[in-house]
C-alpha cells in the first residue's frame, strides 16, 4: 500500500467545529465561553460557581449571579475583579461590569407538593442523620458543610418519597 501524499495544511479545530456546526445549522457562542474562561480566570473558584459571564456588548462585561446577596457581595468588589480582568490579553477592552440576577426565586407560596414534603424530616433514618452530619463537618469552611448538609437531606427525603409513592403505587 503506498503512503497518500498531502499537501494541505494543518486546519485549526476551532475553524472545523464552526464549519461543521454550520453546515448542520447549529450555532454555538464561542464568545461566550472564551467569556466564561477569562471570568473564571480572573475571579477565581468561588465566585465563578455562583456567576457567569454572559456577553461583552460596548465594552460592559454582563454577568448573571446566583443570588441577590452575591449580587451585592460583586458589587462591592467590582473594581477588583475590573483590575483582575484587564491584565488578561482578551479582556483588555472590558471597561465596565454590570451584574444581574440570572433566575428570579419563586414567589413566597409558590413552592411545589415535593418541596414542602422534602422538608419533612420524618424520612431521614439515623444513619442518614449520621452521615449528613459527618459530611457537614468535613469541609473547613462552614457555610460549605450547611450547604453540603442542605443538599444531602433534601436528596435523601426526596429519595424517599419516591420510593415510597412507589410502594404505594404496586
Amino acid at each position: 500500500m503506498t503512503p497518500r501524499k498531502t499537501n494541505r495544511q494543518l486546519e485549526p479545530l476551532a475553524d472545523i467545529l464552526d464549519a461543521t456546526l454550520k453546515k448542520r445549522k447549529l450555532d454555538i457562542d464561542r464568545e461566550q465561553g472564551r467569556l466564561n474562561a477569562i471570568w473564571r480566570q480572573a475571579t477565581g473558584p468561588q465566585i465563578a460557581a455562583q456567576s457567569k459571564a454572559e456577553s461583552l456588548k460596548n465594552n460592559i462585561l454582563l454577568v448573571k449571579v446566583s443570588s441577590s446577596v452575591w449580587l451585592q457581595q460583586l458589587h462591592f468588589v467590582k473594581s477588583d475583579i475590573l483590575g483582575m480582568l484587564r491584565p488578561l490579553s482578551a479582556a483588555s477592552d472590558i471597561k465596565d461590569i454590570r451584574f444581574s440576577l440570572a433566575t428570579a426565586p419563586p414567589p413566597h407560596g409558590a413552592r411545589g407538593r415535593d418541596e414542602k414534603l422534602s422538608l419533612d424530616h420524618r424520612y431521614l433514618k439515623d444513619r442518614d442523620k449520621k452521615m449528613i452530619e459527618e459530611c457537614r463537618q468535613g469541609p473547613k469552611d462552614p457555610e460549605l458543610g450547611e450547604i453540603i448538609g442542605r443538599v444531602m437531606t433534601k436528596e435523601i427525603i426526596r429519595r424517599r418519597i419516591i420510593e415510597a409513592r412507589r410502594k404505594d403505587r404496586a
